[in-house]
């Protein structure tokens, strides 16, 4: 697991340092992305607009919620800033111990991995575009499983070839 843990700390730190400027726009990102505002403004916003497309979406948040917590106690998965502090790995290798940034959002001390934030974030945001394609016309259900793209109508508006779904899963 070392290995795993010390070929992410290398992309940390690389993203660190090459995107220091833009890392308001990365918090940006990751507090639309955070788990409670998929309860408190998500999912309240898509229940006033269409009822069966928000219990689709509270089903979906609490499923990846409820299988984020469940496997964080099972993989127990370290965060890396503290991680690099606990580990011995650069004691062994007498390579320099990294240098990471600690920022407000990532202080917490509980198992990090997986994210959820990433897992959370990736459902809502699949229900959510997955409706807006299918009410725009753009993906238009065949038979209840396959979805595919009827590109011809669309070829001025965009590059889109076409969108494969097969039982939700985005292809």
């Amino acid at each position: 697991m070392d290995f795993v843990y010390k070929s992410s700390i290398s992309a940390i730190e690389m993203l660190q340092t090459r995107f220091q400027q833009q890392q308001n726009v990365f918090f940006t990102i990751s507090n639309l992305g955070d788990p409670r505002y998929a309860f408190l403004i998500y999912a309240p916003l898509v229940f006033s607009l269409n009822w069966k497309i928000g219990k689709q979406l509270m089903w979906v948040i609490v499923t990846a919620e409820w299988s984020n917590q469940l496997l964080k106690w099972i993989l127990h998965g370290e965060r890396p800033y503290w991680w690099v502090r606990e580990t011995e790995v650069y004691n062994k290798t007498g390579s320099n111990t990294p240098v990471l940034q600690q920022y407000f959002m990532t202080c917490e001390t509980g198992p990090g991995s997986p994210s959820g934030h990433a897992m959370v974030s990736a459902a809502v945001w699949y229900v959510l575009l997955n409706t807006l394609l299918e009410k725009s016309g753009v993906v238009s259900s065949t038979n209840g499983n396959v979805y595919i793209c009827d590109c011809r109508n669309y070829q001025s508006r965009s590059p889109i070839t076409a969108i494969f779904s097969i039982r939700g899963m985005v292809l």
